[in-house]
C-alpha cells in the first residue's frame, strides 16, 4: 500500500515551489537578494566539497568497520548448505551433498560455480533439470538470501540493499564474491577487503557524501543568514513596491532550486538508511510519483 503514496512527494515539491516564491515575493528583492545568492553558493560549495571528500571520510571513518563486518558475514554464511537446500527443494530426484557442493565452490573453476552446480545436478538427474537460465536464477536468489541474511545486524540496511541490487543486476558480482570467499590463498582480511569494493563501498560513500553535503550546506547557510541580516538595512535597490515583489519572486527561484536539491537529498538519505522499508521512503513509492521522480533519478547530477 505504501508504494501508492508517491504523490506525497509531488505535493511536497509543489508546496516548496509555491511557498518559497510567495515568501520571497512578499519580503521583496532587497531583503532576499543576499540570502538567495547564499543558497546557490552554499549548494555549489557543498556539492564540490562533498564530492571531493566523501571517499576520504569513508576511508577514515567507516571502511575498517565495514571490512570487519564482511569478515563476520563470511564466517557466518554457509553457502554449501544454502545451495544444498535450494537444490533439494527443486526435487530433482536425488539428495545433493553439501560436501560435494563445497568442493565445487573451492575448485579452481569456482568463478563459474553456478554453471558447475547446474552440471552437477544434471549429472545426477539427467534431463529433468529444466532451463539452465532458470536454474542459475534460482541459485542467484539463494545466494542473495543466504549472504544477505548473514548481514543482518552486521551491516547497515543500505549496504544490504546495495548488495541485493548489485547481484540482481549482474550475477558476476556473486561469482566474484564466491571466488574471493573460497580462495584459500587469501587471508580473511584480504577476502573481506576485496568483497567490500563489490557492493559495500559505493552505497556507504553515497551516504557519507550526503551527510557531508548537508552539514556543509547548513554551516554555509547560517553564515549567509548572518550576512543577510547585517546587509538587510544597508542595501537599497531603489525599486517600487511592485518591482520589489516581482524581483523577490524571481530571486526566490534560486532558493527553490536549492530547496528542491536539499529535499531530494534528504529523501534519498532516508531511503538508503531505511533500506527502502521506512514508511513511503522507497524506490517503489518514488517511482509512482511524477514530478519528484524526475529529480530523484537525477540526484547524481545534483551532487
Amino acid at each position: 500500500m505504501v508504494s501508492h503514496f508517491g504523490w506525497i512527494f509531488d505535493v511536497c515539491i509543489i508546496a516548496i515551489i509555491v511557498y518559497v516564491i510567495h515568501s520571497n515575493a512578499k519580503r521583496g528583492a532587497t531583503k532576499v537578494i543576499v540570502l538567495s545568492i547564499g543558497y546557490i553558493v552554499a549548494s555549489f560549495a557543498a556539492s564540490l566539497v562533498s564530492a571531493a571528500g566523501a571517499e576520504a571520510v569513508y576511508q577514515s571513518i567507516a571502511q575498517r568497520n565495514t571490512v570487519s563486518a564482511i569478515e563476520a558475514v563470511n564466517e557466518k554464511v554457509d553457502l554449501p548448505k544454502a545451495f544444498k537446500e535450494t537444490i533439494d527443494k527443486g526435487r530433482y530426484g536425488f539428495t545433493s551433498s553439501a560436501q560435494e557442493i563445497g568442493s565445487i565452490l573451492q575448485s579452481e573453476d569456482r568463478a563459474h560455480f553456478d554453471s558447475q552446480l547446474y552440471d552437477y545436478v544434471y549429472e545426477h538427474c539427467g534431463a529433468t533439470v529444466g532451463p539452465k537460465s532458470e536454474f542459475l536464477n534460482t541459485i542467484r536468489d539463494s545466494f542473495i538470501t543466504a549472504y544477505g541474511d548473514a548481514m543482518d545486524k552486521k551491516l547497515p540496511a543500505y549496504v544490504r540493499s546495495g548488495f541485493e541490487q548489485a547481484v540482481q543486476d549482474d550475477s558476476e558480482v556473486m561469482r566474484k564474491i564466491v571466488t574471493a570467499q573460497f580462495d584459500s590463498r587469501m587471508s580473511v582480511r584480504d577476502k573481506a577487503t576485496e568483497i567490500e569494493v563489490l557492493f559495500a563501498k559505493a552505497p556507504t560513500v553515497e551516504v557519507m557524501r550526503m551527510f557531508v553535503y548537508l552539514i556543509l550546506f547548513s554551516i554555509l547557510m547560517i553564515l549567509a543568514a548572518v550576512i543577510a541580516a547585517v546587509a538587510e538595512n544597508r542595501l537599497f535597490l531603489n525599486l517600487t513596491k511592485a518591482k520589489e515583489r516581482f524581483f523577490g519572486g524571481v530571486l526566490g527561484l534560486l532558493e527553490v532550486v536549492a530547496m528542491l536539491v536539499l529535499f531530494t537529498i534528504l529523501v534519498r538519505l532516508l531511503v538508503l538508511i531505511g533500506g527502502g522499508d521506512f514508511l513511503c521512503f522507497s524506490d517503489k513509492a518514488i517511482s509512482n510519483s511524477f514530478l519528484f521522480r524526475m529529480l530523484y533519478d537525477n540526484i547524481p547530477a545534483m551532487l
